[in-house]
């Protein structure tokens, strides 16, 4: 959208949804990993509002169907005040976000902070297994085995091939693609709940006492374990993982608790390992479209975590010997 078509935009919606106050200024905010981006507006009262540029007005109707879901969900979403077209007004959280609150935080501070979270995730996953409508999209989407190897195909192609310019040779390739095959059929043998999809730290903002996710408007079916693996296992955090193993068993008897867990722990783990490979791999490609299509260098440091945390996890799993020493003789 031209900058001079957005600001008249931004400027109607603003008088139609804030007592006919025009923004006294309208500053880009930094943005996520998509095609979206962000804008925050003050008003004369001293108010801020922000807004959210998507690509048509499909995409926005979508977040705007999805953030109701979640609130049936019990989930803490942001409040939207209105929208027009492809651009929707929501609050501005402020505050700061989960990756921002536990820097530098000892080991018993990131196991308290967690435990909230996880205990979040739990009941969110149990209301949405519990959920009876099912007309909505994302009840049709799943991550299906077509899904999970089109995530390592993006990787293979924009981290190993465009980033870091590796052609792994016929027999690593045919071991990775076996090794994938093998993990992709074993976490698409079913779709337990509804999976956040991107559940990380970034996208746990933390206003006041609530504890607000965003960024949940790709939400599919899937394991239980994608979204705790995908939290637990997050780079922007690079936890030690001894102590993401401790906050994993937390997350199981929580699932058991909540009459949850459809598994015992055994698979669980074999599970939550599976999830993690497929979904820190997927990071990778992310953090390579980032670097290469999108020219913007922000996501690098996060790269070596995700790398170290495949490594660490391809060698608990001797059964998958030879795939993951192809992989982490591929990913640097």
């Amino acid at each position: 959208m031209e900058d001079e078509k957005l600001s008249r935009a931004i400027e109607e919606l603003s008088l139609r949804l804030f007592e006919s106050q025009k923004p006294l200024k309208v500053e880009p905010l930094a943005g996520d990993a998509s095609t979206r981006y962000y804008l925050r507006g003050s008003y004369p009262d001293g108010s801020q509002a922000v807004f959210m540029v998507t690509r048509d007005k499909n995409e926005a109707d979508r977040f705007i169907e999805i953030t109701n879901l979640m609130k049936k969900l019990g989930v803490q979403t942001p409040r939207i005040f209105g929208s027009s077209e492809n651009i929707l007004a929501m609050e501005n959280l402020g505050g700061i976000s989960l990756q921002q609150k536990v820097k530098g935080a000892d080991e018993a501070g990131l196991l308290d902070e967690y435990k909230l979270h996880l205990g979040d995730l739990v009941n969110f996953q149990k209301a949405a297994i519990g959920h009876k409508e099912r007309g909505m999209k994302c009840f049709e989407l799943a991550f299906d085995v077509g899904k999970l190897m089109f995530e390592v195909e993006f990787t293979n192609e924009h981290y190993l091939k465009e980033y870091l310019g590796v052609r792994p040779g016929e027999k690593a390739l045919l071991a990775m693609q076996q090794g994938w095959e093998i993990i992709a059929t074993r976490l698409a043998e079913k779709m337990e709940t509804l999976a956040h999809r991107d559940f990380h730290s970034r996208n746990i903002m933390l206003a006041g006492e609530r504890r607000v996710w965003i960024d949940y408007q790709d939400a599919r079916m899937g394991r239980l374990t994608y979204d705790a693996a995908s939290f637990l296992l997050d780079p922007y955090i690079n936890m030690p993982i001894d102590l993401s193993d401790k906050l994993a068993d937390c997350y199981f008897e929580q699932l058991e608790e909540s009459q949850v867990a459809p598994w015992d722990h055994d698979t669980f783990i074999d599970l939550y390992q599976l999830s993690g490979l497929q979904r820190v791999y997927k990071a990778l490609g992310t953090f390579g479209y980032q670097a290469t299509s999108r020219k913007t260098d922000i996501y690098v440091p996060y790269m070596k975590p995700a790398v170290n945390t495949i490594r660490k996890l391809a060698e608990r799993r001797p059964d998958l010997k030879e795939f993951g020493e192809a992989l982490v003789g591929s990913i640097g």
